[in-house]
């Protein structure tokens, strides 16, 4: 594995090493801190591996140029699109400036040179494949799913009121907007509250946003831990997905989702085709209308109001997880296709 693989801080990494070692698979991941690419290269001269699984685009031309010596299969897991994020997404890059060529440039090229591609869902593989013109064959679906052994069932600690639990980095595609209008919609229910963890591109944005609506039941707990997330889910009562109004929203399911199905938290999210492909709504999950605060406040009135429902989701949710999307799970997926590459 080489590139951004820091498992312990880059939960897609972590998640595919974890995979990986659930099925026994031997994996060496090469992530040298000091002369980085030099470091790969001699990793390389050795070929005492069967496959390289490489994510950034630099590693990614490491193994592509050293490739006439190790002759092994390269597969990329690109995971995301750079212009798309950076552009489209999270608007911090001009459309149209040579940045945004240059983005869109690395993206197409390092997608030609992978002789397998890795992608998260089948609409962000056919976004990869419409937008950069790319051949369809390269790419199988991996599922991003949840770290197991810190996200866990949990039992429900004793509480007060209804508690509607967000964690995430605040970008866009999660749409907080909708989120804190469907709190100002709720506000006559003083027993519900909301608990937002994490900061990010629109942290102070939706802070400010939250004082405009005079928002007495949300509390920012800002930036927390990976591994102190589980503690606030064990009083909460429901987990929030993503509700966004961007393109992306409608092509990916976020880590989020994994991990409160992994908890066996009840689920709500915006109803999209990967969300929809993956949880049966009213089954597996809650999914309701993306970019439209009444509908996500009804959502959680719904839940609020019934016990037997929320747990039917949480239990239904978790087991759709555990066979889909688990380390187990994307384990066995990867050591299929890896060995359907393997020269």
């Amino acid at each position: 594995m080489l590139g951004v693989y820091d498992i312990n801080g880059y939960a897609r990494g972590r998640i595919l090493w974890k995979g990986l070692q659930s099925q026994k698979i031997p994996v060496d991941i090469v992530l040298p801190k000091t002369r980085k690419y030099l470091a790969i290269a001699k990793r390389l001269l050795k070929k005492d591996f069967d496959i390289i699984l490489a994510t950034g685009k630099l590693v990614l031309l490491t193994a592509w140029l050293m490739k006439w010596w190790h002759r092994k299969p390269i597969v990329f897991d690109v995971f995301i699109s750079d212009y798309d994020t950076m552009v489209i997404d999270r608007k911090l890059v001009k459309p149209g400036s040579l940045k945004a060529k240059l983005l869109w440039f690395g993206d197409r090229w390092s997608c030609k040179i992978a002789d397998h591609i890795i992608h998260d869902t089948e609409e962000h593989i056919d976004y990869f494949v419409d937008e950069f013109s790319l051949s369809r064959e390269k790419f199988e679906e991996v599922l991003i799913g949840a770290d197991d052994e810190i996200f866990a069932p949990l039992a429900e600690k004793p509480h007060k009121g209804f508690r509607v639990l967000i964690h995430g980095t605040l970008i866009p595609l999660q749409g907080i907007p909708y989120i804190l209008n469907a709190a100002k919609t709720l506000e006559a229910h003083k027993d519900i509250s909301f608990d937002i963890i994490g900061a990010g591109q629109t942290f102070d944005e939706m802070k400010t946003l939250a004082h405009t609506l005079r928002l007495t039941n949300i509390i920012f707990h800002g930036m927390k831990r990976v591994e102190q997330l589980p503690s606030y889910y064990e009083d909460a009562d429901v987990g929030l997905g993503i509700f966004g109004d961007t393109p992306k929203t409608l092509r990916v399911i976020p880590n989020k989702a994994y991990e409160i199905l992994a908890m066996k938290r009840a689920l709500i999210s915006g109803d999209t085709p990967p969300m929809r492909r993956w949880l049966a709504d009213g089954t597996h999950a809650l999914l309701c209308k993306v970019a439209d605060a009444q509908t996500l406040a009804n959502a959680i009135l719904a839940l609020k109001k019934d016990a037997a429902l929320r747990s039917n989701l949480a239990e239904q949710g978790y087991q759709q997880y555990v066979k889909t999307s688990s380390n187990a799970a994307i384990g066995i997926r990867l050591n299929g296709l890896f060995s359907k590459w393997i020269v």
